[in-house]
């Protein structure tokens, strides 16, 4: 990753945990933000960014998504109602850091579902940047103009 990639990163981020859970209350958008901000603030201490290619593993023993996991480890646990392991803040932390990752740097092969144009849009008070209104596909990989979807528009990040 580049330090442009690793700055858009970070912004894209911090943007999304400003804007993107409109429905969340003000304690927990704020819960949110001061999780992302301290990841990148140690993620600044590391400066390990050059060496990160990709969200799922760089085909060697560097697993971004492992580190992000083992960074929120506080806030995910077992859910015995649903059976599973997670947990609904934790997830919104991961999903800023992950969708940002995305958009700034590599796509996952994962993705994010649940987020749309409008949060994009949002995000940046409208002024979108060209890096991310870039190279939007359909299912069958045709082009996207991304200023002409509708803010409903549901996006896979």
């Amino acid at each position: 990753m580049t330090d442009e990639q690793f700055e858009r990163w970070e912004d894209a981020a911090i943007r999304m945990a400003k804007h993107c859970y409109p429905n969340a209350t003000e304690a927990r958008r704020k819960r949110i933000l001061e999780e992302v901000k301290e990841y990148f603030h140690w993620r600044h201490c590391q400066k390990d960014w050059p060496q990160i290619r990709d969200w799922d593993g760089n085909k060697d023993d560097y697993y971004l998504c492992d580190q992000v996991q083992e960074f929120f480890d506080d806030h995910y646990h077992y859910i015995r109602l649903k059976d599973c392991y997670g947990g609904k803040f934790w997830s919104q932390i991961v999903c800023c850091i992950q969708v940002a990752f995305g958009m700034a740097v590599e796509p996952s092969l994962g993705g994010v579902i649940g987020f749309t144009a409008g949060d994009i849009r949002r995000m940046w008070n409208g002024n979108i940047p060209d890096w991310i209104k870039a190279d939007w596909k359909d299912e069958n990989e045709n082009d996207i103009n991304f200023d002409a979807m509708p803010d409903e528009t549901g996006l896979w990040l």
